[in-house]
């Protein structure tokens, strides 16, 4: 079954003549209150959830969010405006969904995008019962593998609670910038990963290295603080799936222009993800170390004139259109 939910009448009209035809159930809900008690009381299998973002009462990121207490597997997407950039991240960190579809849609587009959904899903399910011991084993090496970041990221939160925050804001600003940069959902969800993690080399460190801010420390504390992400790294060796993870860890300082470290990296040698994350960070520690003396847009121009040589150039526009967002109400 694909559920379609979105407030508009005329929405909901257009869309039903356009599935009409389509060998699948198709059901549609004017609200998200009214599609929950649809997905709870339905005895069919859900296999796509489509909801409009613009919705009185409950908006479409909340509704994702309670849709997957309802159906965990089903695959979510986000009906909204270009515009909407900072609840299509929520959308994708908080309500598990893949993907956003743009309004006014293209017609043959979105029938391809939910068949091509709808496809996956069965696929998926199909492969599911056919290699019962192949799923279980993947289920243990998810769970090892969400233990091992559970654990992990208990690590990072040892650091003080400005550490903590850090991190979740740089993740959250990183994700954004590569969901407007177009990477696909499992591009997205290594480098949010990575973000979350992209200091946790500094809990190795002694408090000489791991809480004093660079410009503060004498040339032996930098020489030990510029070595957390060659530890990060190495924390994550553990696990083979960590590995891109890791390799984004370990290159989060290098910067544009080759003067960063621990490798000298520079231009298109930097993993797209560790520069991605690199911005996103020194944007995060700028607006928290300037928050309320200057405005934000004076924050992120200082930051975005570093393009060229901290960041790459190409990610400029992409940081500042969703950190605008972001940060809106400080």
């Amino acid at each position: 079954m694909v559920l379609f939910v979105d407030d508009e009448e005329q929405i909901l009209l257009a869309l039903k003549r356009l599935f009409k035809f389509e060998p699948y159930t198709v059901q549609f809900a004017s609200s998200g209150a009214s599609a929950l008690e649809l997905l709870a009381s339905s005895s069919e299998e859900v296999e796509v959830i489509i909801s409009d973002q613009r919705m009185p009462s409950m908006n479409g990121t909340e509704f994702l969010i309670k849709s997957r207490e309802i159906a965990p597997k089903a695959v979510r997407m986000l009906l909204t405006g270009y515009s909407d950039m900072q609840v299509t991240i929520d959308a994708i960190n908080k309500g598990g969904a893949t993907r956003y579809i743009s309004k006014p849609w293209e017609n043959q587009e979105l029938l391809e995008i939910v068949r091509s959904a709808v496809e996956k899903y069965r696929e998926d399910a199909q492969s599911a019962l056919e290699s019962r011991n192949l799923l279980e084993k993947q289920q243990q090496d998810q769970e090892q593998f969400r233990s091992l970041f559970d654990f992990l990221a208990g690590f990072v939160d040892l650091n003080a609670v400005t550490s903590k925050l850090h991190a979740t804001r740089t993740a959250e600003l990183a994700v954004g910038i590569s969901v407007s940069l177009g990477l696909t959902p499992a591009e997205l969800e290594k480098v949010r990963m990575a973000a979350l993690m992209h200091d946790i080399g500094l809990n190795a460190l002694s408090s000489d290295g791991g809480e004093m801010s660079p410009e503060c420390m004498t040339e032996a504390q930098y020489a030990l603080f510029r070595s957390h992400p060659v530890i990060g790294q190495s924390m994550m060796r553990t696990v083979e799936s960590l590995n891109d993870i890791g390799i984004m860890v370990r290159h989060h300082h290098e910067n544009y222009d080759g003067s960063g470290f621990p490798d000298g990296l520079a231009g298109s040698d930097i993993p797209l993800g560790a520069a991605i994350i690199n911005l996103a960070g020194s944007v995060e520690s700028d607006v928290a170390r300037y928050s309320g003396k200057l405005p934000l847009a004076q924050i992120l121009e200082k930051v975005a004139a570093r393009g060229g040589t901290e960041f790459d150039p190409k990610l400029i526009s992409h940081m500042l259109r969703v950190a605008e967002g972001m940060y809106s109400g400080i």
